[in-house]
């Protein structure tokens, strides 16, 4: 049987910065010039910032659309879509 293929040294990996707590629909995820990381959720009206170079990973609300229940569409110009979330299932 052979060997698993071994990654070379300059191949990205990938790691978990943060898990919520609660069940949260991350939709989208922008990395900023800042190299903070901008979420947008499908079941809450906030936009979310993850500093990853913070020694205490923790999401913070830096904006909140009044009257929304989901934001999406996160661009690197911050266009943010919002509006109320109707349930759906996946199949």
């Amino acid at each position: 049987m052979s060997s698993p293929p071994t990654l070379a040294s300059n191949e990205p990996t990938v790691r978990s910065l943060y898990q919520f707590p609660t069940k949260k629909a991350n939709e989208n995820i922008n990395v900023c010039l800042n190299r903070h990381h901008h979420l947008t959720t499908l079941n809450t009206g906030h936009l979310y910032t993850l500093d990853h170079t913070s020694t205490t990973l923790f999401p913070h609300i830096i904006a909140t659309l009044p009257n929304s229940t989901s934001l999406t569409g996160i661009a690197t110009l911050f266009a943010v879509a919002g509006g109320k979330h109707i349930s759906f299932d996946f199949e």
